[in-house]
């Protein structure tokens, strides 16, 4: 900043402003902006980077001049236009405000452009309600782009049978020739557990192309995570060629059917490089299941010809994992100070040992580690949260936690986890309006079993008795939610309405 004068390169000045970002010095960002201006007056990015950092602070007036500047820059006339000032923000730490701001923008400004260019934002920060209110405020007039977001959005929050009366009136009469629409309904068939539907769509869809590897490659894909395996497999065996990807694939459908052996078998066959490093991490995975967590390390610790430092930390992080799942906190403990003598402070490690702390019963010393990571990133959200929620089950200090699962909150209003910590907290704090109004917002976008743990106590302090029975229901048929559904049906008796 002292010798910002003698730079007068565009790509020089823009490092500086990513480095002022990636530090949390808006002020400091909104200086080098200034001076940017002044050095490239036809530059959008120096009226982007002002622009993110005043709404960052919440300097609405500073962030209004910044934008109005903009429009009489760039003079935006489609929603990409203003794509390219309100892509700055997606980098934004405080979402919150972001949302804020341009909220009152939209309402401001009547032009449909800049709503669609909202909606884009608010798609990428996870708020499908925000999306579905906006795309509600305009006429979709058949858009593609807009069904779809206004779809998805729907099935994120299980709207399914919205979701997919929206697809399927946005397809009538319409040719074989949408696929990528056409999969996102066959994702909403399969959610609903209609395989029926959806296998009538493959189907016609592979009458038309019935040698395109790519469409039976992703239609495996699609009916593989929506956990109909033996679909998968069916339509994956149409594809003859060798492939990484199909390797990588049939791979991991033999460990849904336990067949070990040949998972691995799969997995080594694999030499693509986008697929060969996940098909060794599964493959450890394996080996943990059918041999044990010692072999399952050994085989992490030759995997030697690792292309880079961040594979290196994957393959590091998997054996905590292992570890994790094996209850080795000790080892856990022992791995991470061994990693930090020999590398230094890395965030992700320090974080692994603070959740070994934490599994352990040793809240001080997790606290100590939480804190050391904000010390180093004091907005890191990941930290925020988990430390407010810690305190919050571990402790009575709810009121210190609020305010750090708050912050979290603000820059990732769209997190679950989040949304979950906050109404557990309001919970504990005898705020049961808000403890409601976040539980239920986290259920509706994550059907995690904590979560629907948390939202029916909540629902059973309330007596709100239709609506936990709701959630019961939902849930039953679930197998791998029956001891949870056991324990909470157990709770409804117990509970004093």
């Amino acid at each position: 900043l002292r010798d910002m004068s003698i730079v007068k390169n565009d790509s020089l000045i823009e490092k500086l402003s990513n480095i002022a970002k990636s530090k949390y010095r808006y002020k400091d960002l909104i200086e080098i902006s200034n001076y940017w201006s002044k050095v490239n007056e036809s530059s959008y990015k120096a009226l982007s980077y002002g622009f993110s950092a005043a709404v960052e602070l919440n300097k609405k007036d500073l962030a209004k001049y910044y934008y109005s500047n903009f429009v009489n820059l760039i003079n935006p006339q489609s929603n990409r236009d203003f794509a390219r000032i309100l892509f700055e923000l997606q980098a934004n730490k405080n979402r919150k405000n972001v949302v804020s701001f341009i909220k009152d923008l939209v309402k401001d400004n009547n032009s449909r452009e800049l709503r669609i260019a909202y909606i884009d934002l608010l798609y990428t920060f996870n708020l499908p309600h925000d999306v579905i209110e906006n795309i509600n405020n305009i006429n979709i007039f058949n858009d593609r782009h807009l069904t779809r977001l206004y779809a998805n959005s729907n099935l994120i929050i299980g709207n399914l049978r919205l979701a997919q009366e929206i697809l399927e009136k946005f397809l009538k009469d319409k040719k074989l020739t949408d696929r990528q629409v056409f999969l996102e309904l066959i994702e909403v068939y399969l959610r609903s557990n209609d395989i029926l539907s959806a296998k009538e769509i493959i189907d016609n869809l592979l009458i038309s192309t019935p040698n395109d590897i790519d469409l039976i490659y992703d239609v495996s894909v699609l009916l593989y995570e929506s956990g109909f395996h033996t679909e998968s497999e069916k339509y994956l065996a149409k594809i003859v060629v060798n492939q990484s990807r199909v390797d990588y694939l049939r791979g991991m459908l033999d460990v849904e059917k336990n067949n070990l052996t040949e998972a691995i078998s799969h997995f080594d066959r694999v030499e693509n490089y986008s697929y060969k490093f996940p098909a060794l991490l599964a493959k450890s995975d394996v080996i943990f299941k059918k041999d044990g967590y010692i072999e399952a390390m050994g085989f992490l610790d030759s995997i030697d010809d690792l292309a880079s430092e961040l594979d290196m930390m994957r393959v590091f992080m998997k054996k905590i994992e292992i570890l994790r799942a094996n209850k080795k906190y000790n080892e856990i403990i022992n791995l991470t100070k061994e990693y930090i003598k020999n590398h230094g402070i890395n965030i992700n490690v320090i974080y692994s040992r603070a959740m070994a702390y934490e599994a352990m019963g040793n809240i001080d010393k997790m606290e100590i580690d939480l804190r050391k990571i904000l010390d180093v990133d004091v907005e890191n959200t990941n930290t925020l949260n988990a430390l407010g929620y810690s305190l919050t089950i571990h402790t009575n200090r709810y009121t210190e936690a609020l305010n750090m699962i708050e912050r979290a909150y603000s820059h990732d209003p769209g997190n679950a986890a989040i949304i979950d910590s906050l109404a557990w907290v309001n919970f504990k704090l005898g705020n049961m309006k808000d403890a409601l109004k976040y539980s239920k917002l986290a259920y509706e976008k994550d059907k995690d079993p904590e979560i629907i743990e948390h939202y029916c106590k909540i629902l059973l302090k309330m007596g709100l008795i239709s609506e936990y029975e709701n959630v019961i229901n939902e849930n039953d048929k679930i197998p791998e939610n029956k001891n949870l559904i056991d324990k909470l049906k157990r709770l409804k008796s117990e509970t004093s309405i």
